[in-house]
């Protein structure tokens, strides 16, 4: 449903921004309904970012937290050659840096 509405924002700013460029050419009918496009657009963000605070958001902390891990992050690192990947960056760095 999010993905949905997120298309539906994309739908609405570009019927705004081709409503505004038409009115700019002349077209005095395009000023009000770009008024009515945009009315929805703000109503459409409202409940769209309500929606993100009040379910979604929650729903997510509510999952990260039960998964949340315990591992500290030398051992992330470990996991993950981060000794290694800071080598090669400063190699990077340097060669680089050097003229």
């Amino acid at each position: 449903m999010m993905v949905c509405e997120h298309g539906t924002g994309r739908y609405l700013a570009r019927a705004m921004e081709e409503l505004y460029k038409a009115w700019k050419a002349g077209d005095e009918k395009a000023l009000a309904e770009l008024i009515d496009v945009a009315r929805l657009y703000v109503d459409h963000l409202a409940q769209h970012i309500d929606k993100e605070n009040n379910v979604l958001f929650p729903m997510l902390e509510a999952h990260v937290q039960a998964v949340e891990s315990n591992r500290s992050v030398e051992e992330i690192e470990k996991e993950n050659n981060h000794d290694e990947w800071i080598k090669l960056l400063d190699g990077l760095r340097e060669g680089l840096m050097t003229p």
